[in-house]
């Protein structure tokens, strides 16, 4: 091999190395608020899935520190969760909630955080699974 192929490789190796160790591109974090408003689950015709949905946000934002407002015009945020689908079938036990939860900044209505989530399980909607999952991201 010739020395500027030698060179030439080195440098390839060398460039490689550099882009690959450069500054990443990072996700910004989602800006905390202090208080929210569970807005009601909608998007599926089973109630208690809905209220259900709304309680469990409620209860985990809460344990997580954030206060959760009974006034929609009193507070700085809005927690909203749309169901996609959700399925409960009696016969297999298999339950499925596919929705999207976001929470949006209660005084220009902008997207503080979104996020669309699937839980499966056993038995009844797993409601707490989607609630967790759905917010994990937001409390990172």
């Amino acid at each position: 091999m010739s020395k500027k192929f030698v060179v030439l490789i080195a440098l390839l190796v060398l460039l490689a190395s550099c882009a690959a160790n450069g500054p990443h591109e990072t996700k910004p974090a989602s800006p905390r608020v202090n208080t929210v408003y569970i807005w009601d689950a909608d998007g599926h015709i089973d109630l208690a899935l809905l209220r259900g949905l709304k309680a469990e946000a409620g209860s985990y934002m809460k344990s997580k520190g954030i206060a959760v407002s009974d006034n929609p015009e009193a507070t700085e945020s809005y927690l909203k969760i749309t169901v996609i689908d959700a399925t409960k079938d009696e016969d297999s036990g298999h339950a499925y909630i596919n929705a999207r939860l976001y929470i949006l900044n209660a005084s220009d209505s902008s997207i503080i955080y979104d996020r669309t989530f699937e839980a499966k399980g056993k038995g009844d909607y797993p409601i707490g699974k989607f609630v967790e999952g759905a917010l994990k991201d937001y409390f990172r």
